[in-house]
C-alpha cells in the first residue's frame, strides 16, 4: 500500500484520480446522511438512500479502475457523509485518496503536501438495498452537456422538471407547472444519441436532486435517462474509468 496507516487493514484502495471520490461526495452532499460501501476483490460498491426515501444512488467501480486494491476479506462499511466531506476539504488535483479499513475503523489518507490523515468508526447500516423493478417506456441516451444545460435553465425558473417523449424524434425537458424553458433534445442537434419510446410518456421530478447527482457528469461522457408515466426516473452514468453509477428519483407527488 502506498501510505502507512495506523490500523491493520483488511481492505485498502487508492483511487486513480482524486476527482472520483470528490464527484461522488459532491453528488450526495445535502441529500444523504450516510453511505454503505462494500469492498471486495471485484471492486468498490456504494449505496446511498436519502432519509425521505425519495432518491437512491448505487455505484460500482471495478478493481481495475484503482491504482491499488488489496482485499484480505470482503467488508461492508457504513460511513457518515460528514466524515467523507471532511476528508475532501481543500484537496488538490495532484493529491491521492487512500482508504483503508479493518472493519471497525476507517482510515483515509490524503497523500499530498502536507499529507493528511483521518480516522473514524464504521457505523451500522442496513445491508439490504431497496428493489426497484420498473418496466420503462422511454429510454434515452443523452450527451452530458446538453442535459446539464437544460436542467440548469429550468432550475432558474422552477422546482420541478417535466421529461416528455411522445415519439422517437425528440426528448423534451421543461419546467413542470408552466411548461417554460423548453429544451428539445434531438439527434440532429447532437444532444440526443438514441431514443426508444414504447409508449408516449411524461413525468415530473424535483430538480434539486437531479442537479446534485449531475456532479457525476465529471466522470462520464453521456448518460441514459429512463422514465414512464408516474414512475421513478432512472439516470445511468457509464463511468469513463469503468463501472456505473445509477440514480433513482421518485416522481413528483400529485
Amino acid at each position: 500500500m502506498s501510505s502507512f496507516v495506523s490500523i491493520e487493514p483488511k481492505v485498502s484502495l487508492v483511487f486513480s484520480d482524486i476527482k472520483v471520490p470528490k464527484a461522488i461526495v459532491d453528488s450526495l452532499k445535502g441529500l444523504v446522511d450516510e453511505v454503505l460501501v462494500t469492498i471486495d476483490s471485484s471492486g468498490f460498491r456504494l449505496t446511498a438512500l436519502d432519509p425521505a426515501k425519495v432518491s437512491m444512488l448505487t455505484l460500482e467501480i471495478p478493481s481495475s479502475a484503482f491504482l491499488e486494491l488489496r482485499v484480505d476479506r470482503e467488508l461492508s462499511l457504513g460511513i457518515s457523509m460528514q466524515n467523507l466531506e471532511l476528508t475532501l476539504e481543500g484537496v488538490k488535483k495532484n493529491e491521492r485518496y487512500v482508504l483503508a479499513s479493518d472493519g471497525e475503523f476507517i482510515e483515509v489518507v490524503i497523500e499530498g503536501l502536507p499529507t493528511r490523515r483521518f480516522k473514524f468508526r464504521s457505523i451500522e447500516l442496513p445491508s439490504e438495498v431497496p428493489s426497484i423493478d420498473v418496466q420503462y417506456d422511454v429510454d434515452a441516451i443523452i450527451g452530458i452537456d446538453p442535459f446539464k444545460l437544460a436542467i440548469k435553465d429550468i432550475a432558474s425558473i422552477g422546482s420541478y422538471a417535466l421529461l416528455r417523449a411522445e415519439n422517437e424524434e425528440a426528448l423534451e425537458i421543461m419546467e413542470a407547472s408552466t411548461k417554460r424553458g423548453l429544451a428539445r433534445l434531438t439527434r440532429a442537434s447532437g444532444a440526443l444519441i438514441d431514443l426508444r419510446v414504447n409508449r408516449p410518456s411524461s413525468c415530473s421530478y424535483e430538480i434539486s436532486y437531479i442537479e446534485k447527482v449531475l456532479s457525476l457528469a465529471k466522470l462520464a461522457s453521456q448518460l441514459q435517462a429512463s422514465f414512464s408515466n408516474d414512475s421513478p426516473l432512472r439516470l445511468i452514468f457509464p463511468l469513463v474509468m469503468g463501472g456505473t453509477a445509477t440514480f433513482y428519483l421518485a416522481p413528483q407527488a400529485v
